[in-house]
């Protein structure tokens, strides 16, 4: 099937959500029967808003999927093979499974996140969570990880997470001096039922202010014990 050009607004007044989206299209090719989904799916739009509780978290941005889905009706079990979302520029790839039953959701998922440009992923977030005396005004961000697990009442999946920021120019009001050649690289691993496992590396720390290295260091912490530099 094919959708062209469409207005779509939803709204859940429950949760306080609202989705607007304008020039939406679509396109789907593949298997649609009594046992399962199977298709090739293409979606894009001109622009979306999405709006939480009063909070815009996405104000008229352009938004993109491209992937495979598989869907098991009896197993209640979706298969995401790699498929790619598109926010403004920013790519999140996705390749896993997301199994739903009346008590939970299972997840094996892998993700991987580019976005080359800092000063428009640091544009989405909300105001209300992020000063604004802070301005980044370059720099780029890779990440990859995975969320595996269950999520219920009682359990949450791990979560692993590497990042690499390279060459970040920001700046904070307060400051006299902009930071410069900001780069990190750091990983992530959190695991809620066993917290001792869980814990935050720092490959690389190191930027430039007043025109100088003013810190670089390396260090590895558990979130739950005491932090080791």
């Amino acid at each position: 099937f094919e959708i062209e050009n469409a207005k779509i607004t939803y709204v859940d007044r429950q949760s306080k959500t609202r989705v607007a989206v304008r020039g939406f299209n679509a396109e789907a090719d593949g298997d649609l029967n009594l046992d399962n989904l199977d298709l090739d799916i293409k979606l894009s739009d001109d622009r979306t808003t999405l709006t939480v509780d009063g909070t815009r978290y996405i104000r008229r941005l352009p938004l993109a999927f491209d992937g495979h889905v598989y869907y098991d009706y009896q197993q209640e079990k979706y298969v995401v093979g790699d498929s790619h979302i598109i926010l403004d520029g920013h790519a999140l790839t996705l390749d896993g499974t997301v199994q739903t039953d009346t008590a939970g959701v299972d997840m094996d998922l892998t993700y991987a996140l580019d976005s080359p440009d800092v000063e428009k992923l640091f544009a989405l977030i909300p105001k209300d969570i992020v000063s604004e005396d802070i301005e980044v005004k370059s720099g780029s961000i890779e990440s990859n990880g995975y969320v595996r697990g269950r999520l219920d009442k009682e359990n949450s999946p791990v979560v692993a997470c590497n990042m690499t920021i390279r060459d970040v120019r920001s700046r904070y009001a307060r400051m006299p001096e902009e930071i410069e050649d900001l780069c990190a690289e750091f990983s992530a691993y959190i695991d809620a039922q066993n917290p001792d496992s869980s814990h935050l590396a720092v490959d690389i720390f190191h930027f430039k202010g007043l025109r100088r290295k003013i810190l670089q260091f390396y260090f590895h912490s558990s979130f739950y014990n005491s932090l080791n530099i």
